[in-house]
């Protein structure tokens, strides 16, 4: 399945330090667009983006919505360009990140292996991408303008939900990840001490006694 491949190739690309390097400064101009551009929107209408915005009521939309004439609506499709980057270069990062974690404990204590659970953060880009076609329902149509504000709502209630779930869980891994490392490592020391001293004991408990002598023949 196309998941699995996903999957594969997330966890494959995890292991190599520039790929995430990549995704960090992915993430981190995105980021930064999307804040300069959100101002933009802000000096048009007065508000910043309903994505920007938490919390978010249906009657700030419903106040808001009619604000957006055709210079801000052209501002806000340019900062709905990089609303579409930034979460899908944060939830790649997240995923590599996941994919990094789950792979070293798989390789430190036998893990399960790791599958479709890397791919779990790309459902926050899916809400994101959800949220923000209701968001455009609300300015361009005015008729349903109700309808969408109470959907937009939802569906950014739920991101938001997902996205306290998300970094939980791997604040969560990451806290397993160290506890195992660090167990590992002081069971590791300890093989080793014991190692050695069975090696500083073997020769003492394997080499003759000084005074004992030639066992005596008969007849002598």
């Amino acid at each position: 399945m196309m998941s699995h491949c996903l999957a594969s190739a997330i966890v494959v690309a995890s292991r190599t330090w520039w790929v995430i390097a990549v995704a960090v400064v992915a993430t981190a101009g995105s980021l930064i667009l999307l804040q300069a551009t959100g101002a933009r929107v802000d000096r048009f209408v007065g508000y910043p983006p309903f994505d920007l915005q938490t919390p978010l009521s249906v009657e700030s939309i419903l106040v808001q919505a009619p604000l957006y004439d055709g210079p801000a609506r052209q501002a806000y499709l340019s900062f709905l360009v990089v609303d579409t980057v930034f979460p899908l270069a944060a939830s790649v990062l997240l995923c590599l990140v996941l994919a990094r974690s789950l792979t070293v404990l798989e390789r430190l204590r036998g893990f399960p292996s790791v599958n479709l659970v890397v791919l779990i953060p790309l459902v926050g880009a899916l809400f994101d991408w959800t949220e923000n076609v209701f968001f455009m329902l609300a300015i361009w149509d005015p008729d349903g303008l109700g309808s969408w504000a109470v959907i937009a709502v939802g569906v950014k209630a739920a991101k938001i939900v997902l996205s306290v779930v998300l970094l939980s869980g791997l604040v969560l891994t990451f806290a397993v990840l160290m506890l195992t490392w660090s167990t590992v490592a002081h069971l590791r020391t300890r093989r080793q001490r014991t190692r050695m001293l069975r090696t500083d004991e073997s020769p003492a408990s394997t080499s003759p006694s000084p005074s004992s002598g030639p066992a005596p023949t008969a007849g002598a």
